[in-house]
């Protein structure tokens, strides 16, 4: 992969052969659908087509179905942040900062099933469904909670200081942390609990998997950079995409990365 730079106000980094400011493509809106107080996350169930909206202000979810557009509300612990499922068992999972917790809800019933104990502040998630595991970051605790989703029990394993994402590879059974404090990312071995520290930038934001490649994307906020990560071998490369980055997306397609950040008025290229 080449490094690249570019970087607009408005505008997305592409790191890949060729970097070049994207044109904005106007999509219609079909539908308005009403949530609660604070809406901060959605996932969707490509299974059920049911669509579950974190409601951050009002301790709660809203659930959408995908069809009828009708909806129902969960009430959740305090102060929701991140939701993953597990499309298998239907399975929702959702992070309650406030309250150290993660509220389980059967996607059948659309009902509370189960509130886990987990470190403090959980911030992020992420599901296995391969293996019915779920792996929620805990900010303040420094730490990862694993979740048996058939039994709720829990382990914990140590990890950098403030993780702050999390993202799994399914065909390592390989789990990644993103360290604001820390300055890395923290590799979990799924089978062994084992882990590994990899240096990335500073306040490192937000990270991401390519599973088809077995590349790592972790987005350093103040660095104005993305770190790189051969999943094999844990080998680094930085590439800088202009200041203030702050969430990546992978296409697996095209073995592209997309960075979005708040940056200048104006762009430049550098291939």
């Amino acid at each position: 992969m080449t490094n690249a730079s570019a970087y607009c106000r408005t505008g997305i980094a592409v790191l890949g052969t060729i970097v070049a400011p994207l044109a904005c493509v106007a999509q219609l809106a079909v539908a308005t659908v009403k949530a609660r107080t604070t809406p901060i996350a959605v996932e969707a169930n490509a299974v059920t087509h049911k669509v579950y909206v974190v409601n951050h202000g009002s301790n709660s979810v809203t659930i959408v179905n995908g069809v009828t557009r009708a909806t129902t509300t969960v009430a959740v612990e305090d102060r929701p942040e991140a939701v993953a499922i597990n499309p298998k068992t239907n399975r929702v999972y959702v992070t309650n900062a406030g309250a150290d917790s993660v509220s389980v809800i059967d996607g059948g019933t659309d009902k509370l099933s189960a509130t886990v104990h987990v470190g403090s502040y959980p911030q992020a998630l992420v599901v296995d469904p391969v293996r019915d595991k779920i792996y929620v970051a805990n900010n303040f605790a420094h730490s990862v909670t694993v979740i048996d989703g058939a039994s709720n029990a829990t382990t914990t394993i140590q990890v950098g200081q403030g993780p702050r994402s999390i993202a799994l590879n399914p065909v390592t059974n390989k789990i990644y942390t993103a360290n604001y404090g820390s300055e890395s990312v923290t590799v979990i071995d799924g089978a062994t609990g084992e882990t590994h520290s990899v240096p990335a930038g500073k306040h490192t934001w937000v990270v991401v998997v390519d599973s088809g490649t077995d590349k790592i994307y972790a987005v350093n906020e103040d660095s104005a950079s993305v770190t790189i990560i051969k999943g094999a071998t844990n080998a680094v490369t930085t590439v800088g995409v202009g200041a203030i980055p702050f969430a990546v997306a992978v296409n697996p397609v095209t073995q592209k990365a997309y960075v979005l950040k708040i940056g200048r008025a104006s762009c430049r290229e550098r291939v």
